[in-house]
């Protein structure tokens, strides 16, 4: 059931009650129902019910708990004793059936509970075995009682007696709804959980369950889906009341003409400006006339379209406003579609020309190859001559005759056919939505122009300011990418307004410069779910400005609804609503059967008004369908949105979610099916499904399940959705099925898939590649935190371990902040690896990011230690394999050779090691320490633990990873230095060779990895008083070897020791899921120091 407030985590039991009575009539009228259907007024009471929790909640599988007297047995019949037990009883809907039939089956039901009245509850509890919750009871959450027995008047003498009610403060159950027959009157208390609920909703409730029980009183027969909730007077309030918005002040136009208004009043005021560059009023008017009277003779005219690729640019304005001047529809192009799509549009559209500017010319030639039209391209400035002697004065009306119903533009939208479809938007639409925005928000503001060109929300941004005379600012290409630069603009260019889709919005409110943006007055939010907490940061950045949450499909001009958040209001805890229908808007919440539906119950969402489109371009039957008949206003259209959405009491309209498998994506429409569409004619693949996965709008991701007859290569595969497909809506990751799960009515159960979906995203193994220098670890540490993903390597592509446009937004601003630098978010998609963002990084940026000798890879509980000594290379990030796999209370660190970074000087030996880096990790050797290395690093880890036990630590304990040691002098006289040539081999062969790297650093690597083989040899090893453990590689070594080795280190572990083997060779200790037994070897000896203290 739908609440008024979040649900508690844990259930305090809350509540009061509210009561009401049904008219004798009726009461009679039920009493001879449940006789014709053979059953009891109890049958027909909890079959209303059904039908009434159905109609508020959406479910139609429903679960109503009932008490039962477990009196059937003729031995309890004399006991005196509480036997009561409860049952649940089960039903399901069909809109389709008769009350008289659900009846029918109700009487079923009931029969098989009296059957089995005497299993307990728990037992029952015990055997489905729900999911438990403390928040709510198992099983079921509404209880229905009905007390029939005859009343016993109370009597004494001298005194008159009247029953008092006292109500109750307590309730065990969301809902329990107790029917009191007695004396020819039938009572109704509802006892309710007030942690949930408000009392109005409760009354509204009450009167919907009498309204439904008058109606199958008279009229059993009817369908259930036809029975109405909503009474007479709701309906007029929800059809007229809360359908009349504030009338606009100034009638609707066309938008070049509301704009040659402000011309006229505005001439040298500044207009547009774009990167330093600027027009006027008089400029632009001058400029867009010129091009659109060349446009007039190329037979541009009213509904003519006008194909439109230029990207963000002062020429962007000009030309779109000189293809309205001329009569047309623009259809704009986003440079950034594939050719596929590009081509598609163009072929539908059939536009008389193209314009282009610079770079996009090139783009709309290769569209148009295979197109089926040839089509003239403009380069609006390269060709500027042909028009620069045309008039600068308006196109005459007559001339051009273009009205208020012509078309605006063409946009479009994810199709479930596999193909976008243009839907067409009238100039009464567009100017109806400018001109309710200058009455909502005022004259002469700036509107920041920054949403992409493709999106119906660029056309508000860049006609918003030119119809109301202030300023369009024009963002730079990308920049809707970079939030700091954003906030920048906003400052310098006193912007007042902005329009965000809500993960944008959240990334632009992270940077602190925001609070800065003082001029920032009305920020609107649409495209989305905009959620309390964003509306909260917003509050903190802006408090002084109002926050608007707009709803509207791009099928009635951009938005239709708007609710504000004003500065210092509360934000609703629960969901911000959308709101109510901006100026010549209707609003109408529908059940299956087009009835308007009650405050609280949720219906699909058709809207009326002036912004309604004209249609789907060339889609007769898809119009027909989409767009209807408005029953309720003679001669008005309706446009079927399919989102479902329910009216809040006040009147304030809540978004719910789709009815179809339509969804937003990052603020990107998409039609799930238009995926799947594409997959399926790839080869290979059978069958596909596309779903969501991802519980917040940032780590939403595209996952496409395919069921295959064969092998699908899925690069290939991306390369092949890619010329179709814009990179914001391909697949991110692909589950690979032998059939897809179906749910019992055959249906795809997509519930099932979105979990195996889960699953996989979180076993598939991806490259555990270290990272190999201060830069990657720091590029790696922002990974982990932005993706939740515990398995990254440096090679991983980060659009394939969960990230999106948005993050690699947020994942930009974080890495210029760790490193001072600017970093755009094309870098992002340009170098999609920790491996080739850290070359960037290197190759141009002046790096700030800690470089210290001692790494922390997990802070951890403060309590157990961890510490990585390095190899002979120096570095230390070979361990961040271990460290993941390691428990999260566990701090690990590791230590890297002084020498590596420029300036720094080794030490002389591993005796000095031990000491320089004791006095490095002081602070972590008063709690429980492990000390560990790999080869080298582990006679230095060694060397530590020697030091730390002679200095009377206890709880130390070194573990040695594949560490050599022997007795033979001739061993330490084997290890010597090596030459460049080889150095370098082993430098590309264990990963070290990354992008950018300096001949300065690999010359220190070089001479610092023969520095340590020096002080290996030179290392006498000393028996050690404490615990020593051994971890071996078995490849490369005989078993003579492994046995002499563990030899060697037992002799000298004066208190306890421990070998292990593991598979593989050296390093796949710590590179392979060997690393993992690792792991649990350490694991142990901390569960030692748990031991030791315990004792």
């Amino acid at each position: 059931m739908p609440a008024d407030r979040p649900r508690p985590a844990v259930q305090r039991y809350a509540g009061a009650t509210f009561s009401s009575t049904v008219d004798g009539s009726t009461l009679r009228g039920l009493n001879a129902l449940a006789r014709q259907t053979q059953g009891t007024l109890f049958n027909v009471l909890i079959g209303a019910l059904s039908v009434l929790l159905w109609r508020h909640s959406g479910q139609r599988d429903l679960c109503i708990g009932t008490p039962f007297a477990n009196r059937s047995r003729p031995e309890i019949e004399p006991l005196i004793g509480h036997f009561v037990n409860t049952q649940v009883i089960r039903q399901r809907l069909d809109a389709q059936q008769t009350f008289a039939e659900l009846l029918r089956e109700v009487r079923a039901t009931l029969l098989d509970v009296h059957a089995h009245q005497d299993v307990p509850f728990d037992r029952v509890v015990e055997a489905v075995n729900p999911q438990r919750d403390t928040g709510y009871s198992p099983l079921f959450q509404v209880m229905m009682v009905l007390q029939n027995t005859p009343g016993i008047a109370v009597q004494m003498p001298g005194l008159s007696m009247t029953p008092y009610g006292t109500g109750s403060a307590t309730a065990k159950f969301d809902l329990a709804f107790e029917w009191v027959e007695r004396d020819g009157a039938l009572n109704l208390l509802v006892e309710y959980n007030t942690d949930l609920f408000d009392q109005a909703s409760i009354e509204r409730l009450s009167g919907h369950y009498r309204h439904l029980l008058e109606q199958v009183a008279l009229d059993p027969k009817q369908p259930v889906g036809a029975l109405t909730l909503i009474t007479d007077a709701e309906r007029e309030q929800i059809l007229h009341d809360w359908n009349s918005p504030a009338a606009l002040t100034q009638p609707v136009d066309c938008v070049h003409r509301l704009i040659e208004a402000q011309v006229t009043r505005r001439q040298a005021e500044c207009a547009v400006i774009f990167e330093g560059r600027s027009l006027s009023y008089s400029q632009l008017n001058s400029q867009a006339n010129r091009l659109a009277h060349h446009l007039l003779t190329l037979g541009v005219g009213p509904d003519v379209r006008v194909a439109v690729c230029i990207e963000r640019s002062l020429e962007l304005p000009v030309a779109l406003l000189a293809v309205l001047k001329a009569g047309g529809a623009y259809v704009p192009l986003d440079p950034d579609y594939p050719s596929g799509r590009l081509r598609h549009i163009l072929d539908d559209t059939c536009p008389v020309v193209l314009l282009a500017l610079g770079p996009t010319r090139k783009i709309l030639r290769e569209a148009l190859q295979g197109a089926d039209c040839e089509v003239p391209i403009l380069d609006v400035q390269a060709d500027a001559v042909l028009w620069a002697q045309c008039s600068p004065d308006n196109p005459d009306p007559q001339r051009v005759g273009v009205n208020a119903d012509h078309l605006a533009y063409v946009l479009y939208t994810s199709g479930t056919t596999g193909l976008p479809k243009g839907a067409m938007v009238t100039h009464r639409g567009l100017s109806n939505l400018l001109l309710w925005c200058q009455q909502f928000c005022g004259e002469s503001g700036s509107m920041l122009h920054k949403i992409p060109f493709g999106f119906d929300a660029s056309a508000w941004e860049l006609f918003w300011p030119l119809l109301t005379g202030g300023r369009l600012v024009i963002a730079r290409p990308g920049g809707h990418f970079e939030p700091g630069y954003l906030a920048q603009v906003v400052r310098e260019q006193n912007v007042t307004a902005m329009v965000f889709v809500p993960a944008m919005l959240q990334l632009f409110l992270e940077v602190e410069e925001v609070s800065a943006c003082h001029s920032l007055m009305d920020v609107f939010s649409g495209g989305g779910e905009l959620s309390p907490a964003v509306a909260r940061l917003f509050q903190e950045r802006l408090p002084h400005a109002r926050l608007h949450n707009v709803y509207g499909p791009t099928e009635t001009t951009v938005i239709s609804s708007v609710w504000t958040l004003q500065p210092g209001a509360e934000v609703p805890p629960r969901q911000l609503p959308i709101g109510r229908p901006i100026a010549n808007t209707r609003f109408y919440v529908l059940d299956e059967r087009n009835a308007p539906v009650p405050a609280g119950v949720s219906g699909q969402l058709h809207i009326g008004g002036v912004g309604v489109a004209r249609g789907y371009l060339g889609l007769d039957e898809l119009t027909a369908e989409r767009f209807i008949d408005n029953p309720f206003v003679a001669g008005d259209r309706l446009y079927r949105s399919g989102d479902l959405a329910r009216y809040r009491p006040d009147g304030q309209l809540e978004f719910i979610g789709r009815n179809d498998f339509q969804v937003k994506l990052r603020g990107i429409r998409l039609e799930l099916s238009e995926i799947e569409a594409r997959l399926d004619l790839v080869p290979g693949i059978r069958t596909s499904v596309a779903l969501i996965v991802g519980d917040s709008a940032q780590n939403q991701r595209l996952v496409a399940c395919c069921v295959t007859d064969s092998a699908v290569d899925e690069s290939a595969l991306r390369a092949h959705l890619a010329t179709t497909l814009s990179s914001a809506v391909m697949p991110s990751a692909y589950l690979w099925l032998d059939a897809l799960p179906l749910t019992v009515n055959g249906k795809v159960d997509r519930v099932v898939l979105a979990t195996l979906a889960d699953q996989d995203l979180a076993e598939r193994q991806v490259n555990l590649g270290s990272p190999r220098d201060h830069i990657e670890l720091a590029l790696y540490q922002i990974w982990k935190d932005l993706l939740l993903v515990p398995q990254i390597g440096i090679r991983d592509n980060f659009f394939n371990v969960g990230g999106t446009s948005i993050a690699a937004i947020k994942m930009a601003y974080e890495i210029g902040r760790a490193f001072a630098v600017e970093v755009p978010v094309r870098v992002i998609i340009g170098h999609p690896t920790i491996e080739a963002l850290g070359g960037w990084l290197r190759t141009g940026a002046s790096l700030t990011s800690a470089q210290g000798n001692l790494i922390e890879f997990r802070r951890g509980a403060g309590q157990r230690n961890v510490v990585c000594i390095h190899p002979a290379g120096g570095t230390a990030f070979c361990y961040l394999s271990l460290a993941k796999e390691l428990p999260e209370s566990i701090g690990v660190y590791g230590v890297q050779s002084p020498g590596l970074n420029p300036g720094e000087s080794t030490e002389p030996s591993v005796e000095a090691m031990a000491d320089a880096y004791l006095r490095r990790i002081a602070p972590l050797t008063s709690q429980p320490l492990i000390l560990t290395g790999l080869s080298f690093g582990g006679l230095v880890a060694y060397e530590m633990a020697r030091r730390l036990t002679a200095a009377g630590h206890r709880q130390v304990t070194v573990v040695l990873l594949d560490t050599q040691g022997s007795d033979d002098p001739g061993f330490r006289q084997q290890i010597g230095t090596v030459d460049m040539a080889e150095f370098r081999d082993k430098l590309v062969r264990f990963n070290g060779m990354y992008p950018g790297i300096e001949d300065a650093q690999v010359e220190r690597y070089f001479h610092l990895y023969n520095h340590n083989r020096l002080a290996m040899a030179a290392y006498e090893c000393a028996p050690h008083a404490g615990r020593i453990v051994l971890i071996q590689a078995r490849e490369g070594f005989s078993r003579t070897q492994l046995h002499e080795l563990r030899s060697f280190w037992r002799r000298r572990a004066g208190d306890g020791y421990k070998a292990r083997l593991v598979h593989g060779g050296h390093w796949d200790m710590l590179e392979s899921a060997e690393v993992h037994r690792v792991s649990q070897t350490l694991r142990q000896e901390l569960q030692r120091f748990d031991t030791q203290e315990a004792q």
